[in-house]
């Protein structure tokens, strides 16, 4: 009985570390390179280049859906390439 009680630690032991390790990835993954703009939307608008958004307090021009599909409040990481 000890023996069944070992071999189900160790088993939901490795299924922890791999789960942990799914959750470290998908974080290396998501997260902002230097080269993305990240911060919270603080505004937007439109003018006769771009619609823009306003990412703590900077203008930067985006594609439709992004302009209309956000919200000010929202955190937000633009990426450039």
């Amino acid at each position: 009985m000890k023996n069944r009680q070992n071999i189900f630690l160790f088993f939901n032991l490795l299924w922890s570390q791999k789960k942990l390790g799914i959750i470290y990835l998908t974080l290396l993954i998501t997260s902002c390179t230097p080269d993305d703009i990240c911060g919270t939307i603080t505004g937007f608008g439109a003018d006769e280049d771009c619609l823009f958004i306003r990412i703590d307090g900077e203008r930067h021009c985006v594609d439709a859906s992004i302009y209309y599909e956000s919200e000010i409040g929202d955190a937000i990481c633009l990426e450039y390439s």
